[in-house]
Parts: structure tokens; sequence; C-alpha cells
């Protein structure tokens, strides 16, 4: 199949590689004019990047800059400014994989200018022209990204001949769907994709046999309701994307053609976890993959996030149907805790280094954990998708229904948990926070139990021993260098707490406020779990 404009332009807008990307420019500008430009020496390039290959003394052959960064005002008068002191030039290609506008190349023809007014002829390729040229000329752009372009389509062009069609269409949906923080959108929209997905190969279909074959496809425990499906249905052909005549749905020429335009934003956002994930190894294990060593592990890594968030999906719709009494569930480390040993070991086989396979092993799990990070964000995103997948068919269930039947248990929270909420230093703090608020306010009941107490008491007690460990470097601290290096919940709630927090008297007034008489001593805690936080 053909690259189309917008897969091109994501993968460039995600281009980490300088020298795979000065390589296309040449090879791409070499066919364009029709002369052979040529690398230069990586270390002595002069400020140039490319230049002509020519027997003949011509000093208007063009010479050839490309840049991936992002401050490119910046870097043109770098290098222009370093290749007048070591090249007569007077014909110049400037290449950036950014998108400029046309007052931004005005801008940059300037600098060339002022730095050197000798220069005649300036072209300026940025995102967009170098993307448009690419659609011409496919075989040099292929050349270069075959890895990315497959990644793209793979994941949004594939067919499930050998992949289950639940895990092959789930990535899909979560490319397609757009952000958005209601989630009664969000499943409307998850619906109408799969309706339109799955009238794609133009058979026409009773409401009925679309619920129940969606049903099938995602393998849900709990049919989808014909009224949910009909809801979605009228939606549609008020869109005009499908019909509706004898009771038999059928896609429309409209529709056909939605459903073959992808847009532009799914191979964005798919582009973007590559490389998300890409910068989280390096990042977490110190370890800089080569373009074919990181190919072989995202290919993996792709392939097991399906795996992972589909398993995670059901598992929950089974809790939820549990909760419900409509069966029995039955906790399963496979279901609940994801398997991410086994997914690392997956994703990393490839690599064949046994210390650097470890560590990369390790970041992998990590990058699950480590929040507030763009891999982590964009790995959040395609398993919420993965999740409100496997609970469509819960649509007949009203809010009071769901809510009356949660209000009936008692919530236990273990030690973990508890820390989290009394410690702002956490990760999940504020997400538990929320979870036992919204616990509360729909009737249900908070309860402590004595040896979880005295856990996050002694918990309070040796915090101690880790603040007077630390000492003053506690203020040098990172964020992330506190994650890694303080052991203690209450060292770092008090690390982002208090303002001068190398001052002891500061600690002693923040730690009196959990600490008892003696290491089990859970008063204060109990106390506070009891007043503050609605703890029976």
């Amino acid at each position: 199949m053909p690259i189309y404009l917008g897969m091109i332009k994501s993968i460039l807008d995600t281009e980490d590689s300088p020298i795979r990307f000065e390589k296309f420019c040449i090879d791409l500008f070499s066919e364009i004019e029709g002369v052979e430009f040529v690398s230069t020496s990586r270390s002595w390039d002069l400020g140039r990047d490319g230049r002509t290959l020519s027997v003949l003394i011509d000093k208007s052959r063009p010479y050839l800059c490309a840049t991936l960064e992002k401050d490119i005002d910046d870097k043109v008068r770098v290098d222009i400014e370093r290749l007048s002191t070591t090249t007569e030039v007077k014909s110049l290609i400037y290449c950036t994989s950014q998108s400029i506008s046309e007052q931004g190349f005005a801008s940059i023809e300037s600098i060339i200018r002022e730095i050197n007014p000798e220069i005649k002829s300036i072209q300026c390729a940025g995102q967009i022209q170098l993307a448009t040229l690419s659609e011409r000329h496919e075989d040099i752009f292929r050349k270069y990204y075959a890895a990315e372009i497959s990644n793209i389509e793979k994941a949004l062009f594939s067919t499930p001949d050998t992949v289950p069609k639940a895990k092959i269409i789930g990535l899909k949906l979560a490319l397609l769907t757009h952000e958005s923080d209601d989630a009664m959108v969000l499943r409307k929209e998850l619906a109408t994709r799969l309706v339109l997905d799955t009238l794609s190969d133009l058979k026409p279909r009773t409401p009925e046999q679309l619920a129940s074959e969606i049903t099938g496809i995602l393998h849900l425990p709990r049919t989808i309701s014909k009224d949910y499906i009909n809801e979605i249905i009228s939606i549609l052909m008020d869109d005009g994307l499908i019909s509706l005549i004898d009771n038999l749905v059928s896609l429309t020429d409209a529709g056909n053609t939605f459903i073959s335009d992808l847009p532009e934003e799914a191979s964005s956002k798919l582009m973007e976890g590559r490389a998300a994930i890409k910068d989280a190894i390096k990042k977490l294990s110190g370890h800089t993959l080569t373009d074919s060593q990181f190919d072989k592990l995202w290919n993996s890594f792709q392939d097991g996030i399906t795996d992972l968030f589909h398993t995670h999906g059901l598992s929950i719709v089974k809790m939820i149907r549990s909760a419900l009494a409509e069966e029995t569930w039955k906790a399963e480390k496979s279901s609940l805790e994801i398997p991410l040993e086994e997914f690392a070991d997956r994703v990393t086989a490839t690599i064949t280094e046994l210390q650097q396979r470890e560590e990369i092993r390790q970041a992998v799990i990590d990058m699950f954990i480590e929040k507030n990070t763009p891999a982590f964000e964009w790995l959040t995103q395609v398993c919420g998708i993965y999740v409100m997948m496997c609970t469509l068919g819960f649509e007949t269930l009203s809010n009071k229904q769901i809510t009356d039947t949660l209000s009936c248990y008692h919530l236990v929270p273990d030690s973990d948990v508890v820390l989290s909420l009394l410690c702002s230093g956490e990760d999940n703090h504020e997400n538990v926070e929320r979870i036992l608020s919204g616990w509360k306010a729909i009737g249900g009941r908070l309860y402590m139990v004595r040896p979880v107490l005295e856990e996050v008491a002694h918990h309070a007690w040796i915090s101690e021993y880790d603040y007077n460990a630390l000492g003053e470097s506690l203020s040098l601290m990172s964020d992330l260098e506190a994650k890694r290096l303080i052991e203690n919940a209450f060292v770092r709630a008090f690390r982002k707490e208090v303002e001068n927090i190398t001052n002891r008297e500061n600690w002693r007034e923040y730690i009196k406020q959990y600490k008892g008489q003696t290491d089990t001593d859970y008063g204060p805690i109990a106390e506070f779990l009891k007043d503050d936080c609605g703890f029976r």
C-alpha cells in the first residue's frame, strides 16, 4: 500500500537519529537536484552535512545542512557561522525535521544571508516540504524508515488473519480515539468505530447480529445490548455513514471512505508512543539501543501490550460481574497483578548481552511504575481504551444500580494504600484520595484493621533512621532521585510538604503527627484516619 502524507509527517516528527535524517535528506535531494550529494566526515564535517561529488571545480555547487533541533534559529546560526569559516558556498539547501511556517523560513533565510551574504541560492525544506517530496519519492523514504512504516501499517491496516481481532482492534481503537475526560463520549466513539469496522466487509447485518458479532470479536462475557447498538446506529445514520433498510444495517460510500481515510493523529499517536518508550528505556537503563535493536524490541513490546491490556480489561470485567453477583471471581496473579515479569522477558529476548538485557528488562518493568513520564502517560491511555472496550456490555446497568450494589461492600485498605493516603510524596497519593472519597460519596464504608495499622506505625517509627542517614542530601535530590533513594514514605512526604527540610525541628514536628510511643503504637495514625478520613 502507498504511504500517505500524515504517516510521513508523524515519522519525521519523532525522528531522533541525526545521522539517518542526514542520509535521507542527501539521497532525497540527490534525486531531486539531479546531482550526487555525499555525506561529509562525521568528525570533520566543517558545518556541512552533505556536498556534491564532482570532478570539476565549481564554486556554485550546492551544499546541504540537515538538523533535528527544535531551536532552529540558533542551530542555523551555528551551522552557517562554521560553514562560512571553512567553505566557500554559493548555493545551500537547509533541511529540518521540524514543521516550519513561511515566516520561519523567511527568518532562516535572513539569518543565513546576514552571516554569509555570498550565498546566492538558498532552499529551505521543513517537515511539510520533506513529507510532500517523500510522497513523490516513496522508495527513498521507505529505504530509511521501513521499520516505522511497517509499524504503522501493522497497527492501523492489518487484518486479523493470524492475530485475534480483539487485540488488533484494541490498539487500533486506542490510536483512533480522541482524548476526552467524558467516559460516555469515549464509549460512544469506541462503539461507533466497532460498528463501522464490523461492517467494513460490506455485508449487511441486523442490529442483533451486530451486537452479537462485536461481543464475539471482543470475547466479552456480557452481550452488548441491542438497544445500545441501535443508539449507535442512529448516530451513524445521522452522519450518513450507514443506512438501515428492512432492519439491515449497511455501510454507505461515505462510511467506507471514513474508515479508509484514517486520521493523521492515529499514526502520530503510535509514533509518539514508540519514541516515548525508546526514551524511557534509555533513561531508566542507561543504554542507547541501535535502530535495529529497538525495532526488534518494539515489535515484541507492541504485540505484548495488546495481550497484557486485553487480559487486564477482561479481568476488571470479571471483578465487576463478581461485585454484581453475576459470577464468582477468584483473584489470579496473571489477571490482576499483570504479568510484567513475563512481558519484560518476552520484550528483551532478542538482546544478546546478558547485563544489558537484564538492565533493559528492569527498565521495561519500571516504565509501568514511573509516573509523570511520556511513556507512562501513553501506556495509561492505551490501557484505558482496552479496559473501556472490554466493559462494553454494561450499558443496561444504571449508575444507581451499580452504586447501590457497591455501597454494600466494606473497604479495608492494606498498608501500602494507607501509606499512600497519609504520604503526599507517593505517586498514587492523589489517586488513593480520589478513590476513597468517591467510595464514601456513594455510601461505602472504610475500615481499618490492627495488623495494617501496626505495620504503618512501624514505618513511622523507623522513618527517623532514613531521615538521619540522608540528612543534608535531602535538599539536593531531584524528584526522580528521591523516589529511588528515599526508602521511607514518611520521609518522602516530608521532603515534598515542608519548605526547610534540613531543619530537624521541622522534622520532629512533622513526624510526631504519626509516630507513637513504640514501633507498634498506632494511636496517632488511627486517630488521623478516623477524624480526617472517615475510617471506622
